[in-house]
């Protein structure tokens, strides 16, 4: 029985995974979608009523029926090397994705730690994020989704300080350099027509945070580290400034960590990781979710966290209580 690691070949978080899964002795197989077609070929039939095949990833093989559990990460494209024109190396690749990357896809959808198909929709819309959350129970801040600099303001100048971000892609490329995407802190007065351009921008209501909580969730298991936002950039996008940030082990209020566990029921998923901000008060406000979210660089909850998606991985079938199985 094989465990299935989809990545790059450099990817930190999932050495994690991959070294646990050889402690234990475990069979692990890593997928780059770049592999195919010189270090990776897959062979499959359909046999009238499901794909039956064989992987083959340099010199490791497994059977799909022999796969227990599937870790999506962060694979390349797929990459054709050699001769013949930029289109027909295009042609190829997509012939690449479409083929081994559909056959992949009809593994049991809970057999993924982070199917293709659910990460996408989770990926896809963050305002559908924000009501689902909001319907499982958790505390959401009051968000404007618009264009227009005016309507901003107004919406600013009803509760207060506001902050503007994106609603997905962190960093632009340009010329070799990456230019990272930060949120930014408005007050009504400072909202100018050149910060929006008219295209739909993310305005949300501030939170005055005491700190920042980054929680993971593998199955019905919490995973969670509060961050403490220890300069005034942090204190606006923690990202910004992580030389400032320390961390701590923290077990969530009952009330969030069940409203947590029916997001992701509803969202479909068996990993994925959520940011909070913690207020003076002690409310947890909920702010995303990402489906295929970091959690390597937090050393507190490293260790628990690789433990059980390795754990996930080689025995799928077996779900904590509570956890609806994907095909349910």
């Amino acid at each position: 029985m094989t465990a299935l690691v989809i990545t790059q070949r450099d990817d930190p978080t999932a050495d994690h995974v991959i070294d646990e899964l050889n402690n234990r002795g475990s069979s692990v197989i890593r997928l780059d979608m770049a592999d195919f077609p010189d270090d990776a070929g897959l062979t499959a039939r359909f046999t009238g009523s499901s794909w039956t095949g064989r992987l083959l990833v340099g010199n490791r093989a497994t059977t799909l029926q022999e796969i227990t559990g599937v870790y999506y990460r962060r694979p390349t494209a797929p990459h054709v090397r050699g001769g013949g024109s930029p289109d027909e190396r295009a042609f190829l690749e997509a012939e690449i994705k479409l083929g081994a990357g559909g056959i992949l896809a009809t593994l049991p959808e809970d057999l993924w730690l982070g199917h293709p198909r659910r990460l996408d929709a989770v990926k896809a819309s963050k305002p559908w994020q924000l009501a689902m959350a909001a319907s499982c129970g958790l505390s959401v801040p009051q968000t404007m989704v618009t264009g227009s600099a005016r309507d901003a303001a107004d919406f600013a100048a009803q509760v207060g300080n506001v902050a503007v971000k994106p609603f997905g892609i962190s960093a632009l490329y340009k010329d070799g350099e990456t230019d990272l995407i930060f949120a930014r802190r408005l007050q009504a007065g400072e909202i100018r027509a050149s910060d929006l351009c008219g295209i739909p921008h993310q305005v949300q209501q501030w939170i005055d945070a005491a700190y920042a909580v980054r929680m993971a969730m593998v199955d019905n298991e919490i995973f969670a580290a509060r961050i403490q936002l220890g300069s005034p950039a942090a204190h606006v996008d923690w990202r910004s400034d992580y030389d400032a940030l320390t961390y701590e082990r923290i077990d969530p209020p009952e009330p969030v960590a069940r409203s947590i566990r029916s997001l992701m029921r509803k969202l479909q998923l068996r990993y994925s990781a959520h940011d909070f901000l913690v207020d003076e008060a002690g409310v947890w406000w909920y702010l995303e979710t990402n489906a295929n979210g970091q959690w390597a660089w937090i050393p507190e909850v490293t260790g628990e966290i690789t433990a059980a998606i390795a754990t996930a991985l080689t025995d799928p079938v077996i779900l904590p209580d509570g956890v609806e199985r994907l095909g349910a």
